[in-house]
């Protein structure tokens, strides 16, 4: 019974009914004119070819946040072709808007859009992510 109660209320696991940490820190950012919001199921979906490639280029590049800002121009061309897919499934824009943003601006929508997504993301890429620190 007290199970059951705990999952009327949405505190029992796997029964979350409330908005998760990054909504509640950040419900909404708006960034070069973008809104973004954490991921809807949608969302994931489209990126989940795009997740995959990243995962395995992080997996085969060895990929840390040390290293990453590091040796950043040798992992762009892994990464950076992904960019514009990330942000226009993010914040709806076109991919053509995506692609046409200045590089400090598409770092900044993408250092958000990594931020209201960090622990779907840190769960998706977990094997080449385990060293990855939020700053």
């Amino acid at each position: 019974m007290a199970a059951e109660s705990e999952s009327v209320k949405g505190t029992g696991p796997g029964t979350q009914t409330g908005p998760s940490d990054p909504q509640v820190l950040f419900p909404e950012m708006t960034v070069c004119g973008m809104k973004i919001l954490p991921w809807n199921l949608g969302q994931i979906a489209d990126l989940s070819p795009v997740l995959i490639e990243v995962r395995k280029a992080i997996q085969e590049e060895g990929i840390t946040v040390e290293n990453l800002f590091r040796d950043l121009l040798k992992f762009l061309p892994r990464l950076l072709p992904h960019a514009p897919r990330v942000i226009s499934v993010s914040t709806g824009c076109s991919i053509e808007r995506a692609r046409n943003l200045k590089g400090d601006e598409a770092g900044l929508v993408l250092t958000s859009i990594v931020s209201q997504n960090w622990d779907y993301l840190k769960n998706s890429l977990s094997l080449g992510l385990s060293r990855f620190r939020v700053v």
